[in-house]
């Protein structure tokens, strides 16, 4: 059976590609689901999970997943990357009070607001 497997390492928002990917040969007695199998493929050169951005790392050589690509979504990454019931909004930020690098994709942050109430009269 030959199923679809990374063939470098591939990182979550980024969209699958063709040169991304490669049939690997995996044993019947190993199938679980979710795996996509070139038998199952109309025409395995040219899938239609190309495009679709991957919701996690995956592995060089590690099998890639239904569960792995964010098929169908509508919207940007992040969109379709939350959790339902889940927020993200962005707000303003100058590079005279912003600092990078702390926050990555993925990471769950808690967000408060700090603000002067101004009563006109």
């Amino acid at each position: 059976m030959q199923i679809l497997a990374a063939n470098k390492m591939l990182f979550a928002g980024q969209k699958l590609k063709a040169e991304d990917v490669y049939w690997r040969a995996w044993p019947k007695n190993l199938l679980y689901s979710g795996l996509i199998k070139k038998s199952d493929q109309k025409n395995p050169d040219k899938l239609s999970y190309y495009g679709s951005p991957l919701r996690y790392d995956i592995q060089s050589d590690e099998p890639v997943t239904k569960g792995a690509i964010i098929a169908g979504s509508k919207g940007t990454y992040l969109a379709a990357f939350i959790d339902p019931g889940m927020r993200a909004m962005s707000i303003r930020v100058r590079a005279s009070t912003g600092a990078g690098g702390f926050v990555s994709p993925g990471d769950y942050v808690d967000v408060i607001l700090a603000y002067r109430m101004r009563v006109s009269s």
